[in-house]
């Protein structure tokens, strides 16, 4: 089904893709939306329906690698998307 194409499995645990993350949340009403985003740096900010306080998350790849990811392959290929997760 194409609900199960948006699952994969990290280390034995099922995780579902940063974008269709995105799109059950939308669904729901909430808002989601990039403020800036680049290989280096990735800016994502949200807002729960019926909230006016906006949260947003910075994502660069000085904090990646800090954090132990830029072990994962995707990120000298796709680093904008990876950072964007």
């Amino acid at each position: 089904s194409t609900s199960l194409q948006n699952v994969f499995v990290v280390h034995g645990t099922p995780s579902i893709y940063a974008r269709t993350a995105v799109a059950l949340v939308q669904s729901k009403g909430h808002e989601v939306w990039v403020e800036e985003s680049s290989a280096e740096r990735v800016v994502v900010s949200g807002r729960r329906r019926g909230s006016s306080a906006v949260f947003t998350s910075t994502w660069d790849i000085k904090r990646a690698k800090d954090a132990g990811f830029t072990s994962n392959t995707k990120y000298a290929t796709q680093p904008e998307e990876m950072l964007y997760a």
